[in-house]
């Protein structure tokens, strides 16, 4: 692991891969780490990628600032761009899920010139998020999304989700061993309220009244869209997002299975469907990793 000082706030990097690679920043979401994208990483590597997996802001061992602001898309992508900078990148493919597709739509919309390419999972673009241009459809994701509007009220929601020995993450219907993971990243001080912040940053109860989507930037590069029947993000979302990429870039994949926590749960089936979308820049293909994944070729050092 690398520790990194970003636009003031210290973070915790995980690179793997040849300096020679074709670099991938892999953006994980709510309450995950960088170890969200453990099954990911030795398959892009394999495929000759340098992978670049940080903490996110307020998550695993990266900085925990309390102040909603830091936690505003335009600032994350700063943060983004800096570490980038830092490691001499000029321009990265982004894969990201939850609140890391989201981070990444973004960073590809604001800063274009660094992102080659863009892998959202679970979460399309916030243009169409809660406006897919279907009422029946907006409706739904609203239904799905309640939580977000309860999750503005501090400090409420930091009590009702640390009670009981923070009880409430078996809603996500994970493991045990996952769920305490997490207690133990989010038990940490300032953790849940960090956490929390993403959503008071991004997510306003007023976006709940938008039905329009949202007037953006057309993206330039190959996006793939990936998604898997689950209980906070509706498909519309995900197909919607569509209208914010350039005919013929646009490219949707629906997963078997349900389950919101993708590269965790459904790697067989995402890590060669990423190395395939990523081999323009330097991939070997899925064959090659899926021969990782299964242990029949040793990952490189």
């Amino acid at each position: 692991m690398h520790r990194f000082t970003l636009k003031g706030f210290e973070h915790t990097v995980r690179i793997e891969g040849p300096s020679s690679g074709s670099p991938v920043l892999l953006l994980h979401g709510f309450p995950d780490s960088h170890k969200l994208f453990d099954k990911q990483v030795p398959a892009l590597v394999a495929a000759g990628h340098r992978v670049i997996v940080p903490d996110l802001l307020g998550f695993g061992d990266s900085a925990k600032p309390q102040e909603v602001e830091p936690y505003q898309l335009d600032s994350l992508v700063g943060i983004m761009v800096d570490l980038l900078d830092q490691l001499g990148i000029e321009q990265v493919a982004v894969v990201g899920h939850d609140w890391g597709s989201a981070l990444a739509w973004h960073m590809a919309m604001s800063a274009p010139t660094r992102v080659s390419k863009l892998a959202a999972l679970s979460v399309g673009s916030l243009g169409t998020y809660f406006a897919t241009g279907d009422l029946m459809e907006s409706m739904r994701q609203r239904t799905m999304s309640w939580y977000m509007l309860w999750f503005q009220f501090k400090p409420a929601v930091e009590e009702a989700l640390s009670a009981n020995d923070y009880a409430m993450l078996s809603v996500f219907g994970e493991p045990p061993e996952q769920t305490a993971l997490w207690k133990a990243d989010l038990s940490r001080p300032g953790a849940l309220t960090a956490a929390l912040n993403w959503y008071r940053a991004n997510i306003k109860p007023e976006a709940f009244g938008v039905f329009e989507p949202l007037e953006l930037p057309i993206l330039q590069i190959p996006v793939l869209g990936v998604y898997r029947d689950e209980a906070y993000c509706s498909e519309a979302q995900m197909k919607a997002s569509e209208r914010y990429v350039a005919p013929g870039l646009w490219t949707y994949k629906k997963l078997s299975g349900f389950g919101h926590f993708i590269p965790r749960e459904a790697a067989d089936e995402l890590n060669p469907l990423l190395v395939d979308f990523l081999a323009g820049t330097g991939g070997k293909g899925a064959a090659h990793a899926a021969a990782v994944a299964d242990g029949t070729i040793a990952v490189e050092p």
